[in-house]
């Protein structure tokens, strides 16, 4: 039948972009998401317990909003008292909506790292990691307006609008942690290791790829009240590439040691895509910032240069009684 035809060659056009070009959702402020970077930065940060969320609209100027919520908590403990070694655990949830049928994919994970230290003044720290998932893609079927059959009859067909599947991804990590403002950090990852299919039914071979991501960041003193932040990231994913590159410069507003009130301005760059302006702000454990991605693809013909907005925020604490390593990590 005529509707019947339509309805599988669009959804036969789904599964071929996904089986050619399926991939994660990204976040421009990646940085503040690190189960999302590498499951390997569960649990490595000064504290024991932090609490990461990660919003972005992107495309209202082109199409029905592109919408992406990530919130996630990770604990750290040191393995056994008087140990070095720390551990970490955490949990991840992230649902991203899009297009007319509101395409919609909620993701739910744990991830656990171990964190061992290396070197003889104990400032180094090599980081394994392991996360397990498991994901829903749905859309909504009356969302989708079709002319009647051929004979004018409305259709009473049913098609399948959900699918699920389970995730598994590793990586590792290595930290030179020179002080409490100097540090570099170098890590890689694999997700999406078992290549789960999308397919709403039927034979169509839609994988999602594997993901490999190598990420690397350093904190530079330039005088007490100022520190730049330099970070790149390379994603590669199918036929997919994804390059960021870009820097924080941090402004000290006080004069404590750990350095609760600070200021942060920055840009980035996404290759081909987008220059991406952030300011960011701490106080005292929380930190908040606001991004916004100008648009610099072949798409800014239509989207006039406009992209997406993206807020995040992350709370880092200790839990009296639960014991903690104190690492000089960044704070992002």
């Amino acid at each position: 039948m005529k509707l019947q035809l339509r309805l599988n060659l669009c959804l036969l056009i789904i599964a071929y972009s996904f089986s050619t070009k399926a991939q994660d959702v990204h976040f421009s402020q990646y940085y503040t998401t690190p189960l999302h970077i590498n499951p390997a930065q569960t649990g490595f940060f000064n504290g024991n317990l932090r609490f990461a969320g990660n919003y972005k609209n992107q495309w209202a100027s082109v199409t029905t909003p592109f919408s992406t919520f990530s919130g996630s908590v990770d604990m750290s403990s040191p393995t056994s008292k008087g140990k070095q070694d720390i551990l970490g655990f955490g949990f991840l949830a992230t649902t991203d909506k899009a297009g007319d049928a509101g395409y919609t994919t909620t993701q739910l994970g744990a991830s656990m790292a171990y964190h061992k230290k290396l070197g003889r003044w104990g400032n180094q720290y090599m980081s394994f990691g392991a996360e397990a998932s498991y994901s829903n893609s749905h859309f909504d079927m009356t969302a989708l307006h079709w002319d009647n059959e051929y004979e004018g009859k409305p259709s009473n067909e049913n098609f399948i609008s959900s699918t699920g599947f389970s995730d598994f991804s590793v990586g590792g990590e290595y930290n030179y942690l020179a002080s409490q403002f100097s540090n570099f950090t170098l890590g890689a990852a694999v997700f999406h290791l078992n290549q789960p299919s999308l397919s709403f039914g039927g034979t169509w071979n839609a994988i999602l790829y594997r993901k490999y991501l190598i990420n690397t960041s350093a904190e530079i003193k330039i005088n007490q009240s100022l520190q730049m932040y330099p970070k790149a990231l390379l994603s590669i994913q199918g036929g997919y590439r994804e390059f960021n590159l870009g820097t924080f410069l941090r402004i000290r507003m006080d004069k404590t040691r750990n350095s609760k009130y600070n200021v942060y301005l920055g840009s980035w760059y996404r290759w081909n895509d987008a220059v991406i302006a952030v300011t960011r702000f701490d106080i005292d454990n929380f930190s908040f910032a606001l991004s916004y991605d100008i648009n610099t693809s072949s798409l800014s013909k239509a989207s006039h240069g406009l992209g997406g907005t993206e807020i995040s925020f992350l709370y880092t604490t200790k839990i009296l009684g639960m014991g903690s390593k104190k690492v000089f990590c960044p704070r992002f």
